[in-house]
């Protein structure tokens, strides 16, 4: 049973480099890469002015500072030195106090409970699972506000995201063919020997139950 735990346990890790490595590359593609073509024109227009145009150096400096800002948050994000060193309730702090910096909502963790530590690799496994779910808030539910939420329970963390986007109906995604992001999260709980759950409906909001047993 340990072995078999131990291989489950491999094949997710390699399942969150697989979808990190996306990760980046979609940030890359769709935010980086526009940005640097956005300097690459800026800089093409100062060149070609006979004066320095102040103000569009300016907003070229400003983009520039953007994409340095945008490879540093990738960089961090990809650092697993980082999730080894805090708990998992400081990451998660983190990564809503990133996530209110760059967009406009209402995003807060709240915490119950004595602090229990976790195995590291379910550590990094719970982390990286919340990371997606919180990106899946702001990109495919339209959320103005997610609530994170931390249980110590006395066997398990129970980690709760809830956000009020325009939600979806569980049972028909779960069934259809290009559902793999949440069958891929109940699979890496499942990986740890705990579970995830989705409660949602149209129109009334998400909230993703995953539960981890400190053992």
């Amino acid at each position: 049973m340990q072995v078999k735990f131990n291989e489950d346990l491999l094949k997710g890790k390699i399942e969150i480099q697989e979808y990190t490595l996306n990760h980046v590359s979609t940030e890359l593609h769709d935010n980086i890469a526009q940005l640097l073509v956005l300097l690459k024109v800026q800089m093409n227009l100062i060149e070609k002015e006979d004066q320095l145009n102040r103000p569009l150096l300016a907003a070229a400096k400003s983009n520039l500072n953007d994409i340095l800002s945008d490879i540093r948050g990738i960089a961090k994000s990809l650092s697993t030195d980082r999730i080894r060193t805090l708990d998992i309730d400081a990451l998660i702090s983190r990564e809503i106090e990133k996530i209110r910096i760059m967009n406009s909502g209402d995003f807060e963790l709240n915490c119950d409970g004595v602090v229990r530590q976790l195995d590291e690799q379910k550590k990094i496994m719970l982390f990286r699972m919340v990371q997606e779910c919180i990106q899946n808030c702001i990109k495919h539910s339209e959320a103005t506000r997610i609530l994170a939420r931390l249980d110590y329970l006395p066997a398990q963390l129970l980690v709760s995201i809830s956000d009020n986007g325009k939600g979806f109906d569980v049972n028909k995604i779960l069934n259809r063919s290009d559902s793999l992001g949440l069958i891929t999260l109940k699979t890496r709980a499942a990986q740890t020997g705990g579970s995830c759950n989705f409660e949602s409906s149209p129109e009334k909001g998400t909230t993703v139950k995953i539960s981890i047993p400190y053992e």
